[in-house]
């Protein structure tokens, strides 16, 4: 065994052991039933316990889904001015492909949006109202069908004449005279 790990043991009395069950414990926690002896021995961060499906259900949606937009959306708007944009991504003495861009705050904003519904997913029945749970499930359901919807329409474009321009002008992107 390793010196430097710390084992704690936990004993329950037999009769306090169905009342012994930690705030948070999540889904695993029923009472009557044995937590795990090392749940919260240590703080886990926010983003974790959404992830792990153990936070409130406000916590997915107001933090990270809504609050996490507004601050992603405003790193983009200030990296995307012309006079920020130029410090952070220069393109020898010209501006850079504005294509380029906007392709990568599509892909960030969309797997920063994913994580998000995961979150919510996992989170859907930490409320007091179970049916909550269901109505959230299914818009995020109908949101993902939604995503995937839009990024085959978006890949199906490109397969066109018009498409094929856009990808070779991406592809052939010079500073203007």
């Amino acid at each position: 065994m390793d010196s430097n790990k710390t084992t704690h043991i936990v004993t329950m009395d037999p009769n306090t052991a169905a009342k012994a069950v930690p705030s948070g414990a999540g889904r695993g926690a029923i009472k009557g039933q044995a937590t795990s002896p090392t749940h919260n021995v240590r703080g886990n961060g926010m983003l974790t316990e959404i992830l792990r499906g153990r936070a409130p259900l406000w916590k997915p949606f107001w933090l990270l889904l809504v609050l996490g937009s507004i601050c992603l959306s405003a790193v983009f708007s200030i990296l995307d001015s012309r006079t920020l944009l130029h410090l952070f991504i220069r393109v020898e003495a010209c501006a850079p492909n504005p294509m380029k861009f906007a392709a990568f705050k599509a892909v960030v904003g969309n797997l920063f949006t994913v994580v998000a519904w995961f979150g919510i997913w996992r989170c859907a029945f930490n409320t007091r109202y179970r049916f909550l749970g269901y109505v959230v499930r299914g818009l995020v359901l109908c949101s993902a069908a939604y995503l995937v919807l839009r990024w085959f329409v978006f890949i199906r474009a490109l397969s066109t004449p018009v498409g094929q321009d856009l990808l070779k002008s991406l592809a052939n992107w010079s500073c203007p005279p």
